[in-house]
């Protein structure tokens, strides 16, 4: 498995940055179109913390295959 770093661009403007694993960078694509086509939710469990990230108003990506820089959260947005 490889992680992948993935910003979410949302109609409001904001962008959601996040990383998960995948197999390769095909494997990501088609599981972000999939909850972008969908509109789905996705859980995040990390540490302590527990969060929901919706792909509802998503209107763009970036895959990139990246390592999740230390001391980043597990989701960010700007």
């Amino acid at each position: 498995m490889k992680q992948f770093e993935i910003k979410l661009s949302y109609e409001n403007g904001r962008v959601i940055t996040f990383y998960r694993e995948f197999t390769d960078l095909e494997a990501a694509e088609e599981d972000v179109l999939a909850h972008i086509s969908s509109g789905s939710t996705i859980k995040f469990e990390e540490s302590d913390a527990v969060g929901m990230l919706s792909f509802k108003g998503a209107i763009s990506y970036l895959i990139t295959q990246k390592q999740r820089p230390l001391h980043t959260e597990a989701i960010t947005w700007e």
